[in-house]
């Protein structure tokens, strides 16, 4: 995202249509930066988890159950489910500000021998579906929350990923999971589970921008 940020700024900065830079025109310049903020939100987010990961000093579990005091455990399940959250979200929303990237360079935008961005659009698409495909994430991270719901109450885990946020937003999410959670989002085909489904898989985009934007708070105090 950063580098499809970069290319874009610079070539709105070079590209003249009409009399004007690509930048000067409102349409791109919204785009523009849409592109630059989802950028530094991922970015931000994505060092955030990484700092977890060093303050936690402690080897990745393959599963939830372990021996460690219960608060270790609780972070080492933050740690186990932002992965998991980065992973879907972030891929998802790389291929959006890949095609505002490309389409900032028009006809160029699409031509690998001009830029780069093609090439990453195509890894992006890829890494969406490596290593975990979105639904099957999305299925992982809400069986997860139901395994651990008897020592981890959805309402601490939102309280625990959010602090820093408004305690609006907070309430929000923290309501949101717990209704989701009695919902049939894995249960058998019908119009109820459908939309419970269509639920969750937009709760977990939202609620992850919102760490994310936490994130970024932290940094640009």
């Amino acid at each position: 995202m950063l580098r499809a940020s970069r290319e874009a700024n610079l070539y709105g900065d070079f590209r003249t249509v009409f009399g004007k830079k690509v930048k000067d025109f409102p349409l791109t310049a919204s785009k523009l930066r849409k592109i630059e903020y989802a950028a530094k939100r991922t970015t931000a987010g994505a060092f955030k988890i990484y700092d977890l990961f060093l303050r936690l000093e402690k080897p990745l579990n393959p599963g939830i159950n372990s021996d460690h005091p219960i608060e270790v455990r609780k972070q080492l399940f933050n740690l186990r489910e932002l992965v998991l959250f980065q992973k879907i979200c972030a891929t998802n929303e790389g291929a959006e500000v890949l095609r505002d990237a490309i389409s900032v360079l028009a006809g160029h935008g699409v031509m690998e021998e001009f830029s780069a961005l093609p090439r990453i659009f195509r890894d992006v698409v890829v890494n969406e579906q490596w290593e975990g495909p979105r639904n099957l994430l999305l299925t992982q991270i809400y069986r997860d929350l139901h395994r651990v719901a008897d020592w981890y109450a959805p309402t601490d885990f939102v309280h625990t990923l959010l602090t820093g946020a408004s305690q609006e937003t907070i309430e929000q999410f923290s309501n949101q999971l717990e209704d989701l959670l009695q919902r049939p989002v894995l249960g058998e085909v019908n119009e109820a589970s459908m939309k419970a489904a269509e639920e969750w898989d937009t709760f977990c985009d939202s609620f992850f921008k919102a760490y994310q934007e936490v994130a970024l708070a932290e940094i640009e105090k």
